[in-house]
């Protein structure tokens, strides 16, 4: 019998590598979330909002925060690169 992948499978049984899931997670993602360009994108969205440099660089704003903020921006390109390279593939 042959076996089909694909839009077939529900979300609860899908399972990425480590690297994929920690991926997801820096884009705040479920870890079985199914990998389509576009909710990487929304996701990378959301994630560029919240924690862009710019956004973050007002005063009154520890520093501590903004680097933290700067860590999660840069976590999440690299993710959102990762990912998307793995999706057009």
């Amino acid at each position: 019998a042959s076996h089909q992948h694909g839009s077939s499978s529900s979300s609860s049984s899908r399972t990425h590598s480590p690297l994929v899931r920690s991926y997801l997670s820096h884009l705040c993602l479920p870890p079985d979330t199914l990998l389509q360009t576009e909710t990487i994108k929304a996701a990378f969205r959301r994630c560029a909002m919240q924690y862009h440099p710019d956004r973050n660089a007002m005063s009154g704003v520890s520093m501590s925060h903004r680097a933290e903020c700067d860590r999660k921006f840069r976590d999440g390109r690299m993710a959102f690169e990762a990912l998307r390279a793995m999706c057009s593939s």
